[in-house]
């Protein structure tokens, strides 16, 4: 009895340490985790998550810095996974509910986002957070009258989250509610005086109101001195520089209109519009070669990018090589693009 005794007090005690060992490797391994999830080191993060949850699979934090180190790398069905792990584990968990929505939009499964979000206000009914999401969730369905009132909802529960005002902005817009729009940009000018995407924006609105006729002068000076607000604060928005380029171009001020198109590609060497719109700029300014090899940049990102086609036909056909341009020509043909018939036309005037 004595000697049965003796090993069952061994194997508790065996117990006991392997436990104790247990729980400080939990603990070390989720600070390191954490801190790698911190430090944007989302691989890591998600290799060392996995070994707390190989100890200890019930603490729905770890899968839930598992989803989001997958959301921030953009693998959102692994991030949905662990995220709905993390919720079975903790049925009231918040923050879990709006990245499994902002997950499932991600990936245009619109419906259930919108469940989950819905969810997260029951848990937290006055999240201004959420509506906001919501609103994002509209708008990629492009249901503006509906996003409309989600930024206007996020707005009244939570006035200091600014992102609302700026998208309510922009949806006013796209519903040509540009009074609205305007009232909302100024707010959110007047709420954060340095927001480089505000000012962006409302020279946006100005410009389209100048290309409707509307005061076309007034409001294309006031379309500059937004983007010129913007830029200052934000130099190297590729967004901000094209629309400024393309508001100078329209003029047919193109000496003016270059440089912004150059920090365009520059700061967004992989967008084709931006491309071909400086390929554009150096066409009009004669610059036959340098306008070439722009939109060759074009073609070579995209092959079936039949303005950069396009461009490159009347390039040759300025630089006298015909057969190139005809060449150019079967091209657009052969992308059944109507810009072959137009091509054609110029080319026939020799």
């Amino acid at each position: 009895m004595k000697k049965f005794r003796t090993v069952f007090l061994l194997v508790f005690s065996l117990t006991l340490f392997i436990s104790s060992i247990s729980a400080q490797d939990i603990s070390s391994l989720y600070k390191q985790a954490k801190a790698d999830f911190e430090a944007k080191k989302y691989k890591q993060a998600i290799e060392k998550f996995n070994q707390v949850n190989e100890l200890n699979p019930e603490i729905p934090e770890s899968h839930y810095y598992i989803g989001s180190s997958y959301y921030e790398l953009k693998q959102y069905n692994k991030a949905i996974d662990a995220y709905r792990e993390a919720i079975r584990l903790k049925p009231d968990y918040f923050v879990a509910y709006v990245f499994l929505g902002n997950s499932l939009d991600y990936i245009n499964r619109h419906g259930e986002a919108m469940i989950d979000y819905n969810q997260a206000l029951e848990i937290n009914p006055k999240a201004g957070w959420v509506h906001f999401e919501k609103g994002v969730s509209y708008n990629n369905q492009k249901n503006y009258n509906q996003a409309i009132e989600s930024y206007k909802k996020a707005i009244e529960l939570d006035p200091k989250y600014y992102r609302s005002y700026l998208n309510l902005g922009v949806a006013y817009r796209r519903q040509n509610l540009f009074k609205d729009s305007e009232a909302t940009l100024k707010k959110l000018i007047s709420l954060q005086p340095k927001n480089a995407k505000a000012y962006s924006e409302l020279g946006y609105l100005y410009t389209l109101w100048a290309s409707n006729k509307v005061n076309p002068v007034q409001n294309r000076i006031k379309a500059a001195q937004n983007y010129k607000d913007s830029i200052e604060l934000e130099p190297e928005n590729a967004l901000t520089n094209l629309r400024m380029g393309s508001l100078l171009y329209n003029q047919k001020r193109f000496e003016d209109s270059l440089p912004y198109y150059e920090n365009a590609v520059k700061y967004s060497p992989k967008w084709q519009t931006a491309i071909v719109y400086l390929g554009d700029n150096y066409l009009n300014l004669k610059r036959d070669t340098e306008a070439l090899a722009t939109y060759q940049m074009a073609v070579d990102l995209n092959p079936n990018n039949a303005s950069a086609q396009y461009g490159k036909g009347l390039a040759y056909y300025n630089l006298g090589k015909m057969n190139l341009a005809r060449a150019q020509y079967d091209k657009l043909v052969s992308l059944k693009s109507p810009l072959a018939r137009r091509l054609l036309n110029i080319i026939n005037r020799k």
